[in-house]
């Protein structure tokens, strides 16, 4: 018997993947990206704090006069810059005051003019140091409620915006918004209101020589519901609210030498509001919170206090 020629194996070597490695933003290009996105969230912030004001013009007053402070807290998630690298994420903290007045033209259609001021205060996380977004705002408005309580506002503004951060330095921008919104009051009975609404909004925001130019559309959907109360002369209005909001920005980028770098949207949230209205002769107050928590952007807290004196 033949001895039996031995086998030579075949064997293919497994070659050792290259690891995916996450390269780490420069201070000033993690600034860049993060300070834009805390730009539109302070822009989209005072909108929504000029609608709300809307929202109380609906008892038939002839003129009106009125305040608002608002505070919150931003927290915007770490965000994809590139197919390597992702932003740090960021803190801010907002304080903003609105003034304004408005009148009635005729018993259905009301317009009005604000002046605002807000400031924020840009945490970056990590070691990435800090930052600030300002603005100063002015803008008219209008609405029309029918006699079946279908509503429309109209919000139109232009926003001065400052920013700065030690790397990035202090740069200067202009925002301009257009924003509609629709809705109907239902009454059910008993001082209970439903309202549900929708709105639309579109804001462009300048940019400089290294950043482009920053387009956002923002929908939101929701509902109100109120009860009316009268107590020992007052009369109050406790309610809750939910939305459902998202905002779609073009591709937008900023540049650091030759590296081009992503600017995220911050997409959808849901939105969760308590809050009560309250009147007595010709003042009226409210107060109201809420948290909002999203895919990219959460706020774990915006409280808002007006006053305005009705005749």
């Amino acid at each position: 018997m033949e001895p039996v020629k031995p086998v030579t194996p075949s064997v293919e070597p497994n070659y050792p993947t290259e690891p995916t490695i996450e390269k780490a933003l420069s201070e000033k290009s993690n600034a860049l990206v993060s300070l834009r996105q805390a730009q539109l969230a302070l822009v989209e912030s005072n909108l929504e704090s000029l609608h709300q004001r809307l929202g109380e013009l609906k008892n038939g007053e002839k003129g009106n006069v009125w305040v608002r402070n608002v505070n919150s807290r931003n927290d915007f998630a770490s965000t994809r810059t590139a197919s390597d690298s992702h932003s740090s994420g960021f803190e801010q903290d907002v304080h903003s005051v609105q003034l304004g007045a408005d009148a009635a033209l005729t018993d259905n259609i009301r317009l009005g003019g604000f002046v605002g001021n807000a400031r924020s205060d840009v945490d970056f996380d990590g070691e990435y140091g800090s930052g600030k977004v300002k603005t100063q705002s002015l803008g008219l408005y209008g609405t029309y409620l029918a006699n079946n309580g279908f509503y429309w506002d109209n919000v139109a503004k232009y926003e001065y915006v400052k920013s700065e951060s030690a790397t990035t330095g202090k740069r200067k921008y202009n925002a301009y918004t257009l924003s509609t919104e629709v809705g109907r009051i239902h009454q059910l009975g008993q001082g209970w209101t439903v309202t549900p609404q929708i709105q639309a909004a579109w804001t462009r925001l300048s940019s400089q020589s290294d950043e482009e130019r920053l387009s956002a559309l923002t929908a939101r959907a929701g509902v109100r519901v109120a009860k009316a109360i009268e107590f020992n002369g007052w009369k109050l209005q406790p309610y809750t609210e939910i939305n459902g909001i998202t905002t779609q920005t073009n591709n937008n980028q900023v540049r650091v030498n030759q590296y081009l770098f992503d600017v995220a949207e911050s997409k959808g949230r849901i939105q969760t509001a308590l809050g009560i209205n309250a009147a007595v002769g010709n003042h009226r107050l409210g107060l109201e919170g809420s948290v909002t928590n999203g895919k990219y952007l959460d706020q774990p807290y915006k409280v808002q206090a007006v006053y305005r004196y009705s005749w």
